[in-house]
C-alpha cells in the first residue's frame, strides 16, 4: 500500500466531512483514508471496519487518484423506455403479482429486459411508483 500523508487542513476537512456523513459507505471511505494517512495497515484498517482488504484498498486508491469519497451507487439507467415504463405501470395497476420475480418474468417475456429483483425495486422507486404483490 502506498504510503501517504495529509495536511492538518486535509485532515481536519476529512474529520469534519466524517463527523457530518451520513452515508456509512462514505463514513467507512473517510475512515480508511485517515487511518491509513496515520500509518494503519491494509489488514488492521479491514479489520477496524469489519471489510475485505481489497475494498480499503480500492477506497484509498481512489482517494489517492481520483479525491473519491462517495460511492457511486446510483446503478444504471432505466432499461425500458418511457414508454415501455409507462404501459408496465398501467400493467401493474390492473394485474397484482405474488412475488417480485414475477414482475421480473413479465418485463423478459414482454420486452426481452432482464431485471434483477433489487435492480426493478430502485427503478419502481425512481420512477415514483411501489410494486404491489399480493
Amino acid at each position: 500500500m502506498p504510503k501517504f500523508c495529509l495536511t492538518d487542513d486535509q485532515k481536519c476537512e476529512l474529520e469534519s466531512r466524517h463527523k457530518c456523513a451520513r452515508d456509512s459507505h462514505e463514513s467507512d471511505r473517510l475512515k480508511a483514508i485517515l487511518l491509513s494517512s496515520e500509518g494503519w495497515s491494509l489488514v488492521d484498517i479491514a479489520q477496524a471496519l469489519r471489510k475485505h482488504e481489497s475494498t480499503i484498498q480500492r477506497h484509498i486508491d481512489d482517494y489517492l487518484q481520483h479525491q473519491k469519497l462517495k460511492p457511486n451507487s446510483g446503478g444504471s439507467v432505466s432499461r425500458l423506455d418511457v414508454s415501455q415504463t409507462e404501459e408496465l405501470i398501467v400493467h401493474l395497476d390492473k394485474k397484482v403479482y405474488q412475488h417480485i420475480y414475477q414482475i421480473v418474468a413479465y418485463i423478459e417475456q414482454r420486452w426481452s429486459v432482464t431485471y434483477s429483483i433489487p435492480g426493478l425495486n430502485k427503478m419502481a422507486s425512481q420512477k415514483w411508483f411501489q410494486l404491489q404483490t399480493a
